[in-house]
């Protein structure tokens, strides 16, 4: 009808007779959602205004996501700055699944660490609900390195049990077109999908996922050993998996999104 919210607010308290007057407690929840919006904020340095109003959301304050965004930017906790255009051609976007263990991507990363150079974290990860489904961390980026990591992938996902109509994703890299990585994947009756040449937004979640372990994991600390670096990275999946709310799930975490789909609660239903 083209009137805003506000008015239309305004325009049924006075027609209902209702006088809008600030309560008392008004002035203290405001404190409320400021102090934990400071605390999300130092904690979680990388979000934005979005994500933490989400999390504000889910946490029972009520508040609104312009107001965050407003305070955030006079406190000088707002994300500032352009994002960089990396010039990449756009390729093919990943193909639509309908459910979860459907499509997986599988890619490595690099990490460096103080005493033994470069290491390399393999990762898989579901299409449907973002959740990381297999992981290794190694001094090495070999066949046996992405067979370790699609194994444990395979064994979290299906158990016992064979995977049906499960589709891998993966670039050209020669750990991913070995001849015993593909004789696995024959073996295990996965559909084997190589991207296109120069088209890395096909395997663009797991990348994103990449990155935003280096941001919030990886980069925050100077690694000694690979041990500590495999402990970190682990618990950082988890809370991947568990606690961290994704933008592209609608501010759900990968696993109340994989609960949805197969029939389970999810964590704020049963606390619901």
């Amino acid at each position: 009808m083209g009137i805003s919210r506000t008015s239309l607010w305004r325009y049924e308290t006075r027609r209902q007779g209702v006088t809008h007057t600030a309560p008392v407690c008004e002035g203290r929840a405001e404190d409320v959602w400021r102090k934990a919006a400071r605390r999300l904020s130092e904690e979680h340095i990388t979000y934005g205004y979005r994500r933490i109003h989400a999390l504000l959301v889910r946490a029972g304050h009520l508040v609104g996501t312009h107001r965050v965004r407003k305070w955030m930017r006079e406190t000088g906790l707002a994300q500032t700055g352009s994002v960089k255009d990396t010039g990449r051609t756009p390729g093919e976007r990943p193909p639509e699944v309908e459910r979860p263990n459907q499509g997986w991507q599988i890619d490595a990363t690099k990490i460096y660490k103080k005493l033994d150079g470069w290491v390399w974290q393999t990762s898989v990860l579901d299409l449907y609900d973002r959740r990381i489904v297999g992981h290794v961390i190694r001094k090495t980026c070999r066949s046996e390195d992405a067979k370790d990591a699609l194994a444990i992938a395979l064994d979290r996902a299906f158990g016992d049990g064979k995977p049906v109509e499960l589709s891998l994703i993966h670039d050209r890299g020669s750990q991913f077109t070995a001849w015993s990585f593909k004789a696995m994947v024959e073996r295990m009756k996965i559909n084997d999908v190589v991207t296109a040449v120069r088209h890395p937004q096909s395997c663009g979640r797991l990348e994103r996922f990449h990155r935003t372990l280096k941001e919030e994991c990886i980069w925050l600390t100077e690694w000694e050993s690979l041990g500590g670096l495999e402990v970190a990275v682990s618990q950082y999946v988890d809370y991947y998996n568990f606690e961290r709310i994704h933008s592209a799930l609608g501010y759900l975490t990968p696993m109340e999104v994989h609960w949805l789909a197969i029939g389970e609660k999810t964590s704020l239903q049963i606390a619901a």
